[in-house]
């Protein structure tokens, strides 16, 4: 008796563990990646800084603070406008007062499951990853990472 009881269970453990191989249903499975959303991102840091302390130079050697930097993404067309507001410190010179910048409609291109490239931002072009469905990190030309999220 105690053979048959022994025999049962093994027999139940071996079933079980093929119908998880096999069918699939007692398999644990991962969430899908997150995905890029139709939204408005706003930058909330980069390198550690937050905006208005943000800054980069630029090809022609200015200082450019920014002090609000918002992506318009549109999933549907793969397009994008970029808009905020930024303060330059000419070569030698002072800063100057804060202007409002607007970069056209650019479209960007889907580069894996949860990355893109933007081929023109206020710091140049930049490689997106999705971090999650309401934020994204770009990576700049210079390395500098700049997070933004759907606000």
């Amino acid at each position: 008796m105690p053979l048959r009881r022994l025999s049962l269970a093994v027999l139940a453990c071996a079933g079980s563990t093929a119908f998880a191989i096999v069918g699939g249903a007692c398999l644990p499975s991962s969430p899908p990646p997150p995905t890029l959303s139709t939204g408005s991102y706003a930058l909330v840091s980069a390198q550690g800084q937050v905006p208005p302390q943000v800054t980069f130079t630029d090809a022609g050697g200015r200082r450019v603070r920014v002090i609000a930097d918002t992506l318009q993404i549109n999933t549907a067309t793969h397009g994008y406008v970029e808009r905020g507001s930024v303060a330059i410190t000419p070569v030698g010179g002072t800063e100057q007062a804060p202007t409002p910048i607007a970069l056209g409609a650019q479209t960007y291109t889907v580069t894996g499951a949860t990355t893109f490239q933007l081929p023109v931002t206020i710091a140049g072009p930049a490689q997106g990853s999705v971090l999650a469905t309401t934020a994204i990190d770009l990576r700049m030309t210079d390395a500098s990472h700049w997070n933004f999220q759907i606000r």
